[in-house]
């Protein structure tokens, strides 16, 4: 039987260090080690510019100490990481071919259920759940 993989697209869940964390895993596997054939919907810097221009929103709002203004603009800055990180996760559902060998990189239990931090580090679960 055949392992159906399903890339998860909840990055609006994460905390903005984890969602930088989990971009700078998608540069590696999507644009360095090009781990899938096909390319990608967007470049590298496109996704680095967007990295960038977070980490830059975050500092701006450590440094103003919260305010409205920095924390609106570091939201949209996170918007925009967060629709190419759902790019990406489409893209590589669409061109994984179910190749569980080519996708899942590291297994995590967490909060009863067996995660699959697919490469290019998005998370994802090929149907099946594990219990702890």
């Amino acid at each position: 039987m055949t392992e159906q993989v399903t890339v998860k697209t909840g990055f609006k869940k994460l905390p903005d260090s984890d969602a930088l964390a989990l971009a700078g895993t998608v540069v590696k596997g999507v644009f360095v080690d090009k781990v899938i054939a096909a390319a990608p919907p967007f470049d590298e810097v496109t996704l680095q510019t967007a990295m960038d221009d977070l980490k830059g929103a975050i500092a701006a709002q450590a440094q103003a100490r919260g305010g409205t203004v920095v924390t609106a603009v570091k939201k949209k800055k996170r918007n925009v990481l967060d629709a190419l990180l759902r790019k990406l996760a489409h893209y590589v559902q669409a061109n994984c071919n179910d190749d569980t060998q080519l996708v899942v990189r590291k297994h995590k239990i967490h909060k009863g259920f067996l995660w699959i931090l697919c490469l290019p580090g998005l998370r994802g679960s090929y149907n099946q759940h594990a219990k702890t």
